[in-house]
């Protein structure tokens, strides 16, 4: 009896520990702005808490202050690299995704938080 519930114990733990699915390293979300921009701050404000919080397993946020050079030759670096043209903020980097502006941030961010997390094998609840 006892072995048989060993075994039953076992066996229980072997099948529970492959259902366990691993999450993936989290998304960094990289947001460019100025402490002097009134978008970027209604982006930061209005906007981003609730996307963060509703992502908050999958999702960490790095934020950039343009007004700084080193971080304005990021923003620059990246502009050129999607081909966008000019440079301007509030600006936010998600994997393959560079989105500039408030309209193109609140249109398509969530979106893209989306199609980037099923492409590591997540699908988030909506």
């Amino acid at each position: 009896m006892r072995y048989t519930l060993y075994l039953i114990i076992l066996l229980a733990s072997v099948v529970l520990s492959g259902c366990r699915q691993e999450m993936p390293a989290p998304i960094e979300l990289t947001l460019f702005y100025s402490p002097h921009c009134h978008a970027c701050h209604e982006v930061m404000a209005d906007f981003l808490p609730a996307l963060l919080e509703k992502y908050k397993e999958y999702i960490v946020l790095a934020e950039y202050d343009s007004d700084q050079a080193e971080n304005l030759a990021r923003l620059r670096g990246l502009t050129e690299r999607f081909d966008r043209g000019n440079s301007y903020i509030p600006a936010i980097l998600i994997s393959e995704h560079f989105l500039m502006g408030k309209k193109e941030i609140y249109d398509t961010l969530e979106e893209n938080i989306i199609e980037v997390l099923k492409q590591n094998g997540v699908t988030p609840a909506r």
